[in-house]
């Protein structure tokens, strides 16, 4: 008899901790990104030399920027910022572009997937991963070396965020693209730069 009360507690123990690993608890307080943009390059699909960290990982010389028609100039930076509310205020700025992109329109562009309290089957959800997800409407001009624009990701996307609902945006990569070409071409990647 004993073992069947022991038996009962291990099964029931069981389905209560699977049923608490079905929550979807994505964290209190993720409600600003933010992320510098450094030159997109291509990627190294031919290796011919290696860099010279300790990890000697294979590479590609020369070094190919992804859309040569828009670089930063020497002094050139940018950063794209994100804030959750009800909605997300987004705010793109980039200066010191070279001068080849100027009056060229430039476009976020995100890698991301979307969690949701509101999907028709159970409720909880989450979308397949989205690459270089083309948001045509948060776009700036390059004017004088500068662009920069401010929105909410509803004003770009009209009901991409349900207001009321609780959404989750697992974010990749962020960048901006010239809006003559494709997304998976941008000029401008979010990245780290190393002094």
């Amino acid at each position: 008899m004993r073992e069947l009360g022991l038996l009962w507690f291990i099964l029931l123990a069981s389905v209560l901790a699977t049923a608490s690993l079905a929550e979807r608890n994505p964290g209190k307080k993720a409600n600003k990104h933010q992320v510098s943009l450094v030159q997109a390059v291509e990627v190294c699909t031919a290796p011919n030399t290696q860099e010279p960290s300790i990890l000697a990982l294979a590479s590609c010389d020369p070094v190919v920027p992804s859309d040569p028609g828009c670089t930063f100039g020497a002094k050139g930076n940018g950063r794209i910022k994100a804030k959750a509310r009800t909605d997300i205020a987004l705010q793109v700025k980039v200066k010191g572009i070279d001068v080849s992109c100027e009056g060229e329109t430039l476009c976020l562009t995100a890698d991301f997937t979307m969690s949701s309290d509101n999907c028709a089957s159970t409720g909880d959800c989450t979308s397949a991963y989205q690459d270089d997800f083309d948001t045509e409407n948060v776009c700036c001009t390059v004017i004088g070396g500068q662009c920069q624009t401010k929105t909410t990701l509803n004003a770009a996307v009209p009901g991409l965020v349900t207001i009321g609902n609780r959404t989750e945006l697992s974010l990749g990569e962020l960048g901006l693209y010239r809006a003559v070409l494709p997304p998976s071409q941008p000029a401008f990647k979010s990245g780290l730069l190393i002094p």
